[in-house]
């Protein structure tokens, strides 16, 4: 399927897919506790940055990783500087995002942590990536260093907290995993 096409049917249709090497892959349908999770996570990291520069998108934004031809959705993403989109009159593909968090599930949690993560480095403005884990209070924070080399820490249990260092955010999971029940 060639990029137009593509564009062309996800704007025609309710359901949100993900364009990857040339195929289509459905996006969900997602479960309470990841809606749950991605509702907690957006609000916490916007009521941060309320009044400041750094803007907080939900998952509803649609990210073009123009060099490996990447079309996808995060949970989240935070956009550090202008937003930029590809201009085709739509202003519907992001182009710019800093920060990208993904909430995992039990069917995208390799992929989140692998692939995903890989397309995603295709993007110049890309520095920080959080993944929330759906079956446990456990953020993993990926940042690009000053020396162009990624690096990764974790923080686990509901009285931990972490930081998004690019936007001087820090959150507790207790926050993220507020009203989520694990069992």
């Amino acid at each position: 399927m060639s990029i137009w096409e593509y564009l062309q049917h996800e704007r025609s249709v309710p359901i949100k897919n993900e364009l990857r090497n040339g195929r289509l892959y459905p996006m969900g349908p997602f479960d309470f506790t990841h809606c749950l999770l991605n509702t907690n996570t957006t609000a916490a990291i916007g009521s941060v940055l309320k009044g400041k520069t750094p803007q907080c998108l939900g998952s509803g934004m649609r990210i073009w990783v123009q060099k490996t031809g990447l079309f996808t959705y995060a949970d989240a993403t935070i956009i550090t500087d202008s937003v930029e989109v590809a201009d085709d009159g739509h202003r519907d593909n992001l182009i710019n995002p800093s920060v990208i968090i993904e909430i995992t599930s039990p069917t995208s949690q390799k992929y989140d942590a692998g692939e995903k993560f890989e397309l995603f480095q295709g993007l110049n403005s890309f520095i920080e990536y959080i993944l929330v884990s759906h079956d446990r209070p456990r953020v993993e924070c990926r940042r690009l260093s000053n020396r162009g080399v990624w690096e990764c820490d974790s923080v686990e249990g509901i009285d931990a907290s972490f930081s998004i260092q690019s936007v001087a955010v820090s959150l507790t999971l207790n926050d993220i995993y507020d009203k989520v029940d694990l069992n």
